[in-house]
Parts: C-alpha cells; structure tokens; sequence
C-alpha cells in the first residue's frame, strides 16, 4: 500500500510538472476546480479598464474584421501582484503578447476571420483578464453580450503562474479556446478532449519565444522520464480511459480539471493531437477538430480519428503495452 501511495504521489507530480509547465506545484482541488469547466453565463464587469492602445496590431490588413478585440482589466489588476519576474512584467508586455498570439493562431488555424461570427450585432470583442486561484493555470469563459454591440469573454488566469518563470504560456492555451469557439453552435470542436490537445500542441508551438521544439517529444519520450514501475493501478484505469473516449463526440471533459486523471488526460490529448498534425498536416487535423452542424459527417470523422488513434497507439506499440499488464500480487 505505502508504495502505491508514493507511486501515486510521484506520478502525478510528474504528470503535473511536465505538461502545466507552471514551476509552482499544483494539488487537485476537483471540488472548486470542477467549476471551471461549466459554460459561465456572466461576467463581473464592474470597475472594468479598457485597454488604452489606439489600435490593436492583431487587425492587420489580413485579418481585418467588422468587429475589433479590445482588453479589459480589473480596475487595479496590474497593482495587486508583482509581475516584475515573470513574462508579463508591465501591462503593456502582455497587451502585445496576446495581440502577437491571437494573429500567430488565426493564421495557424487558418482562422483569421474569427470575430466574424460577431459581426451581425456587434463592433466590439471584450476579451476581460481576471485573476484566478482554484489551483488551476486558466480557463477560458465564452463569449456573452456586454453592451449592445459588443461581447465580452472572461480569460481567467491563475496570477502565481504569470509572476514567475514560465515553460509554457497558459494565456496562449486559453486564447485558442477562445478562438476556435463556434458560436453559432455552442461548441469548440468535436471533441473537447481534442480541442484542448489542440491547445496544448498550440501552446507548444507559438505560446513561447523558446518553444520551436516539443520536449518531450513524444509519449514514448514523455514515458522515458518516469519509472513505470511506480505508476498505481489506478493511474492505469485512468489512461485507459481517457484512450477509449479519445477522438469520441463529446462536449464536456472525462476528469475534472485540477486532477491527476486530467493532466493525464492533457497528455495524451496533445501527444494524439500532434501525430495527426506531424503526419498528415494542419489542414487534415482541423477537418477533423472542427464542429460541423451535420451528424452524419461528424460520424465520419469519430471513425476516422478511431483509425487514426489506432495507428498512433500501433507506431508507439511498446510504450502503449504497459497499460494493459497485469498488475503482480
């Protein structure tokens, strides 16, 4: 039992510290975290600072869109922590990285017309950047009416991972949640395990100036790290889990965020997500992620990304076959 306890415990350090990239050390809190996931009906918008940049650099001729992204704060947001060490030392450092982001991910996701969907009643995209502390890096709200033409998002951000060093950008995992949201259909992707595997490869790829390469780069690099032998029964059944429901419709998440099971789940998402994208490019995989109002062609794409799980797990075969041993007396 005392082993299983420690292989629990160092495991989901592991898990944690590898793929959160956050230096502080995360404990599950399902109880508050499993909030995070629901859809969020309001925002506090109380006291709220506009944005003072007279044009937002992410509109550029290419993107030009009727409706213009704008930032909102809490009033005294940039003066309640001390943001001197880490990657967003003034307020204005982060107005550019997320305007250098957003145009980064539209073109990447070859969604550059993204604010469109807005454009029928509204001029104005508010994204608000809120501070957040369920032990958790982010999570990103959607998108509610604010003024009468205009909408506004709620990007909440856990401040301890913004104050320090970072191996990965969280605003760039929550900023293509934002940007691949639909909302005419309510949904993100077809799946949000793949949306967020999408998220985290993004994150990866662009999130960081140092972020030209996935260390680890692969599940059977990500496993090199880690004494298998201390990996609990449970840990198993988890990943076990989160493989069968892989690539499946879904809108909700298997495990709630802040959970072991769920950084898990982040790691596999993202590792699946990158051997479509690596092997059969960018455009083949959004074909795949996006939502479409049209059943029988989203049951094309569970069968196809059935096939294609099935092809990741046979080309990592060796590394897979630990999951299915059986465990010793």
């Amino acid at each position: 039992m005392r082993k299983k306890l420690r292989g629990l415990f160092i495991f989901g350090l592991m898990i944690g510290l590898l793929l959160t990239g956050c230096t502080k050390n995360l404990e599950a809190n399902a109880e508050g975290a499993s909030e995070t996931v629901e859809q969020k009906e309001s925002v506090d918008t109380e006291q709220l600072v506009v944005s003072d940049t007279d044009e937002n650099p992410a509109q550029t001729e290419q993107t030009k869109s009727e409706v213009e992204l704008k930032l909102l704060y809490d009033a005294e947001f940039w003066d309640i922590y001390d943001w001197s060490e880490g990657p967003y030392p003034t307020k204005e450092a982060y107005e550019d990285d997320v305007y250098r982001l957003v145009d980064e991910i539209t073109t990447l996701l070859h969604k550059e017309d993204w604010l469109s969907q807005y454009s029928e009643e509204n001029d104005t995209y508010y994204l608000k950047l809120e501070s957040y502390t369920l032990d958790i890096l982010g999570v990103m709200g959607t998108p509610v009416q604010y003024t009468e033409n205009s909408v506004v998002n709620a990007m909440r951000i856990d401040p301890t991972c913004l104050s320090g060093e970072l191996s990965l950008n969280p605003v760039c995992h929550e900023l293509v949640h934002m940007i691949t949201y639909d909302s005419k259909l309510e949904r993100h992707a077809l799946s949000m395990e793949l949306n967020d595997g999408l998220c985290e490869y993004v994150s990866r790829k662009i999130g960081m100036e140092d972020s030209t390469s996935y260390k680890p780069a692969s599940i059977t690099e990500f496993f090199g790290s880690i004494d298998l032998t201390l990996m609990p029964e449970e840990q198993k059944q988890a990943m076990r889990e989160v493989i069968d429901t892989l690539g499946m419709e879904s809108d909700e998440y298997l495990y709630h965020v802040g959970t072991v099971e769920r950084n898990i789940a982040y790691m596999l998402n993202l590792y699946f997500v990158k051997y479509i994208i690596e092997t059969y490019g960018m455009d083949d995989f959004l074909e795949l992620h996006n939502v479409v109002d049209d059943e029988a062609v989203m049951r094309e794409h569970v069968n196809r990304l059935g096939e294609l799980k099935t092809e990741w797990m046979n080309s990592e075969a060796d590394t897979f076959a630990f999951l299915y041993s059986v465990e010793e007396e």
